[in-house]
């Protein structure tokens, strides 16, 4: 257990940087959410009703299951794209962006922000812990590829291994804590 710790520490050390620009780009998404609320809702306001409809009908263990593999498919698609760089910045903003937009929602339906608090707090931080993990080292693997003149097989394949390995130790649990949390602690403040 040790070496696991040593090596998920100075992985992380190594790409704190990036992990931390991929927290920001969310960040700059929710006042974005925020301010476009009203010319938004037309897009968003579908997405939210047909996820209330499939919550009608799950089990909340089956609920449970569904989220995270939803957010497994997001997270490997932020770690995957990171090559790219322009993807997981896109995605990364546009949760930011649903954040700000049902904050917005909250205060115009006049609800407590202690409750926007306490349904978002327990399963949000794993979550954003996670994507910000996912895409900060597969923004990693690109900017292996693209500024490596020297070793670059050798440093985008070092890259490779420690991001998946992070996938698997931090990303995936971290990510089924998140959906459990979700289901049975954070759903029950809105009940």
């Amino acid at each position: 257990m040790g070496k696991i710790t040593t090596s998920v520490s100075r992985i992380i050390r190594k790409n704190i940087g990036l992990i931390l620009l991929s927290f920001i780009i969310y960040l700059i998404g929710i006042p974005a959410g925020f301010v476009y609320f009203d010319k938004s809702q037309s897009a968003v306001n579908p997405v939210l009703e047909e996820i209330k409809e499939l919550i009608k009908y799950e089990s909340k263990f089956q609920m449970a299951i569904n989220i995270f593999l939803n957010n497994l498919t997001s997270s490997l698609i932020l770690f995957l794209s990171g090559t790219l760089i322009i993807i997981p910045a896109l995605i990364l903003f546009i949760n930011g962006f649903l954040l700000g937009f049902i904050l917005r929602l909250f205060i115009q339906k006049n609800l407590s922000l202690y409750l926007l608090l306490a349904v978002l707090l327990p399963h949000s931080l794993p979550e954003l812990l996670a994507i910000c993990l996912s895409s900060g080292l597969g923004i990693r693997i690109g900017l292996s590829f693209i500024c490596s003149k020297e070793n670059r097989v050798i440093n985008v394949n070092k890259a490779i291994r420690e991001g998946c390995f992070i996938y698997i130790v931090i990303v995936i649990p971290l990510l089924l804590l998140a959906a459990f949390l979700e289901v049975y602690v954070s759903a029950s403040f809105i009940q």
